[in-house]
């Protein structure tokens, strides 16, 4: 026996069904646009903030890095001015030193002409200096006489200059005549009443290894007797 099967035909409904589903879709992906949309604005406004944070920041730090190096630069020009204060008072200190230490040999030098140590009086050989030039092999001698007390009246003559030492292993001596820059200059002639400074260049010949200075001084007259000295070769430097 067949079953009857009644249908209720609703035309209406597909079509509202489907409105509603559009709807839905609608409406949801309106909740997710404005969702996003939030979500995005916030991250926007976050973002800004942390850039402009970031920018003070980087402004401060420039700021503090350009007073740094400006402070930096101020402690260098004071450390060169005080450097350079340092170097002159240094130089101005070593100048008046070494003028110190001249005028205490000149006052010791005329102290011993005027009121020598011993009372013997007469002519002295005072000092013997040598000193090395630009030349090679060339030096510089100064020799200073002096008359002490007994010096009411001018006295000359002449110095004799001779330099020993080695050569080839054999002792040589060389005469001032050979040795001198102004060649021929057998003698140093003086004349004086208190005292008289002598110098002049001699030049030592290629494998001599000096090892003193002989000095002989004779006067001219009655008056005084010769003198004679001896001088280990040392060398100040100028």
């Amino acid at each position: 026996m067949s079953r009857l099967v009644v249908t209720r035909h609703a035309p209406w409904r597909m079509p509202l069904l489907a409105i509603g589903a559009l709807l839905f879709t609608l409406g949801g992906g309106y909740a997710l646009y404005s969702l996003g949309h939030h979500h995005g604005f916030h991250e926007t406004d976050v973002a800004a903030t942390e850039r402009h944070e970031l920018r003070q920041a980087r402004s401060q730090l420039e700021q503090q890095n350009t007073q740094l190096r400006e402070r930096l630069a101020m402690l260098e020009r004071s450390a060169q001015v005080d450097r350079q204060a340092f170097e002159e008072v240094s130089t101005d200190l070593r100048e008046l030193q070494q003028a110190l230490a001249e005028i205490r040999e000149e006052v010791a030098f005329y102290r011993g002409i005027v009121s020598p140590e011993d009372s013997a009086s007469g002519l002295r050989l005072q000092s013997f200096r040598l000193q090395r030039t630009s030349g090679d092999r060339t030096y510089r001698y100064t020799l200073i006489l002096t008359q002490v007390l007994n010096n009411t009246r001018a006295v000359d003559g002449s110095i004799a200059l001779t330099v020993e030492g080695i050569l080839n292993g054999e002792p040589v001596s060389y005469p001032l005549e050979r040795i001198a820059v102004d060649n021929g200059r057998s003698a140093l002639a003086f004349n004086f009443r208190f005292f008289e400074n002598l110098e002049g260049d001699i030049l030592l010949p290629e494998g001599f290894t000096p090892l003193r200075v002989h000095v002989q001084v004779r006067p001219n007259g009655r008056g005084h007797a010769e003198l004679s000295s001896s001088f280990d070769w040392s060398v100040e430097e100028t």
